[in-house]
């Protein structure tokens, strides 16, 4: 069976599609208790645009866990999670298990764990959970050009997510 091209031949075909990609700005939540850390990282991206002059960021602020989770929890659209780890109320160690028990939350956002506390590595829970969501460590204090480049990793691989993203239960109990 032979298939004839529509009327007005293959142009009719691509001129509804655009022959440039939109890319939606990132939307980043920046969780810490310390105002001035989250001021710092607003306003280093806040006013980012694209070599389209697009807005680059659209920025949220969370100043403990439990807000966090809120934001997360309302939120239907993806986000970048720059997220404490020693904060009063959750710290983000318990935000993030919170995260690894609730699907959505897992399936929807990515996060990026910064801490100003050395030998983080040395705690084996939190390295199995960081590994269970393939989280990365942002140690502080950070270059900027460091915060940049995870964050851009970060959103690479929400663009690239699977939209059924899998963890081992064993991983779950954490």
């Amino acid at each position: 069976m032979q298939m004839e091209p529509p009327e007005g031949g293959a142009a009719s075909l691509a001129a509804g599609v655009p022959s440039v990609v939109e890319k939606t700005p990132v939307s980043l939540l920046i969780v810490d208790d310390d105002e001035a850390t989250r001021e710092s990282i607003r306003l280093v991206f806040d006013d980012a645009f694209d070599i389209t002059g697009e807005e680059r960021y659209v920025i949220q602020e969370a100043g403990d866990g439990d807000e966090a989770l809120a934001i997360l929890r309302a939120s239907a659209e993806p986000l970048v999670v720059l997220l404490d780890e020693l904060m009063p109320g959750l710290t983000g160690e318990e935000v993030l298990r919170a995260v690894l028990r609730d699907r959505c939350l897992r399936r929807r956002h990515v996060f990026i764990l910064m801490s100003a506390v050395p030998h983080l590595s040395r705690r084996l829970r939190l390295q199995r959970l960081l590994r269970a969501l393939s989280i990365k460590m942002l140690p502080k204090p950070f270059a900027l050009e460091d915060l940049e480049q995870a964050i851009d990793r970060a959103r690479q691989r929400l663009e690239n997510r699977s939209p059924f993203t899998w963890v081992p239960s064993r991983w779950r109990r954490f």
